[in-house]
C-alpha cells in the first residue's frame, strides 16, 4: 500500500500498477490458502516440528490465514472507517491476541525439547486459543457491514463450518493434574515468576 500511496503521488502509473496488482496477487494467495487450509483443517502445511505438536502447528496456520483474509477484506470493505468500528477492529486484535499466544505456547514447548510432562498444558492453551480465534473471526463475519463479503469469506474461512470446540474437560483434568502432582512441572511453568 505504501508503494501505491507513493507511485500515485509521483504519477507513476507503471509502478503504481505493479504494486496494486501486486497486492491484489497477495490477497487471492491468501484466500486461496485460507480456503484450502479451511478444508483440510490444515493439514497441508508442513509442521517446523515433528511428534504431538505438529498438528496445533498445522491447525494455527490455518488460522493466521483466515485471519489474513478476514482482516485484508475487513479493510478493503471499510477503509478508514474501521477504525472508528472499535468491535471489530477489536475483534482482530482478539483474534491476533491468541494466534500469538498459541504460537508463544509451541515455541516454548519446542524449544524445552517437547518434553511429555508439558504436553496437556500446550495442548490446553493451543486449543482454547484456537476455539478464540475462531470465535473472534466468525464475530467479525457476523458484524461486517458488507454481508456479501461476509457471506462469501465464511465460504473461505469455514468452509466446514467452525468447528474448534473449547479444551475438553478430560483435557482440563491432565492439567490440574499436573499442576498437583507434577512438582518439575509446577517448578518449569513459575520459574521466572516472582
Amino acid at each position: 500500500v505504501q508503494d501505491e500511496m507513493e507511485a500515485v503521488a509521483e504519477h507513476d502509473l507503471a509502478r503504481f500498477d505493479r504494486a496494486f496488482f501486486g497486492h491484489i496477487g497477495h490477497v487471492v494467495t491468501n484466500a486461496t490458502r485460507a480456503g484450502w487450509l479451511g478444508l483440510t483443517d490444515g493439514r497441508l502445511t508442513r509442521p517446523p516440528v515433528r511428534g504431538p505438536v505438529a498438528r496445533l502447528f498445522g491447525q494455527l496456520s490455518r488460522m493466521s490465514a483466515a485471519f489474513a483474509v478476514v482482516s485484508d477484506t475487513a479493510m478493503a470493505t471499510l477503509g478508514g472507517t474501521l477504525k472508528r468500528r472499535e468491535r471489530i477492529s477489536g475483534r482482530l486484535a482478539d483474534a491476533l491476541a491468541w494466534m500469538y499466544l498459541a504460537a508463544a505456547a509451541l515455541k516454548q514447548f519446542v524449544d524445552d525439547g517437547q518434553p511429555r510432562r508439558d504436553l496437556a498444558f500446550v495442548q490446553c492453551g493451543c486449543v482454547q486459543a484456537l476455539h478464540e480465534i475462531q470465535t473472534a473471526l466468525d464475530a467479525v463475519l457476523d458484524n461486517l457491514p458488507s454481508r456479501l463479503a461476509a457471506w462469501g469469506l465464511r465460504w473461505i474461512v469455514f468452509p466446514l463450518g467452525a468447528r474448534y470446540r473449547p479444551p475438553r474437560d478430560t483435557l482440563g483434568a491432565a492439567v490440574a493434574r499436573g499442576l498437583l502432582e507434577d512438582r518439575d512441572a509446577r517448578l518449569a511453568l513459575t520459574d521466572d515468576i516472582y
